[in-house]
């Protein structure tokens, strides 16, 4: 089997609303990221989760409010580039050659969106 019909295969279907004219940018976030962030969601969790250095009390705790946590989140994936490189290559490693080549042509941009809905994957832990 063709490696991206077997990854379209396992990939899930999400329900996308077509509002208008999007962007590249926007029609890559939401028809090839948001399905390999949900597919990859245990994966993120597993490997935030085996951070020995994110206080996760901090992130669980009712005294920080969400701007905190997400600042708190946001500021240790700055600090921790092994961390960031690894949750965006379970992402990126789930491209079929077509999108691989879109990311490729605007990397900075899609590893900047990749690491924000990451984010917010792993806060919504805390508040579900």
């Amino acid at each position: 089997m063709d490696r991206n019909k077997s990854i379209s295969s396992i990939l899930p279907a999400l329900n996308i609303e077509e509002n208008g004219t999007k962007s590249v940018e926007e029609f890559f976030m939401h028809n090839t990221l948001r399905p390999v962030l949900k597919f990859q969601h245990a994966i993120i969790i597993s490997l935030f989760n085996a951070e020995a250095h994110l206080t996760h009390e901090m992130l669980s705790g009712a005294n920080s409010t969400a701007t905190e946590k997400r600042t708190y989140l946001t500021d240790f994936l700055q600090k921790n580039n092994k961390l960031k490189q690894q949750l965006i290559g379970v992402i990126v490693g789930l491209f079929s050659s077509d999108e691989l080549t879109t990311y490729l042509s605007m990397r900075k941009v899609v590893d900047k969106r990749i690491t924000d809905m990451i984010i917010t994957r792993y806060l919504s832990e805390f508040t579900a």
